[in-house]
């Protein structure tokens, strides 16, 4: 995987915020978030300013449907390839 999607936990609207569920995985150790709908996990974990969550953006038809869910819910993201 050589890109990643980022989004700020603050951005995440109230209604979807309700939705969240959190677990640690037992291998890793790193903290995983998922949403209602989301096509993916994320890794929670601190940005430089704040909360952020990271996605890998994959190359096939999960990355559209990672955008179209970000989009409907109005999140701004960021991709670092």
């Amino acid at each position: 995987m050589s890109a990643y999607c980022y989004i700020q936990l603050s951005d995440v609207p109230p209604e979807l915020m309700k939705s969240i569920r959190r677990r640690v995985d037992d291998v890793s150790g790193e903290n995983l978030v998922a949403f209602d709908d989301s096509p993916l996990v994320g890794l929670l974990g601190e940005g430089e300013e704040e909360i952020e969550i990271e996605y890998p953006f994959p190359r096939d038809t999960i990355r559209n449907d990672l955008v179209s869910w970000l989009m409907r819910w109005g999140i701004c993201f960021r991709v670092v390839m």
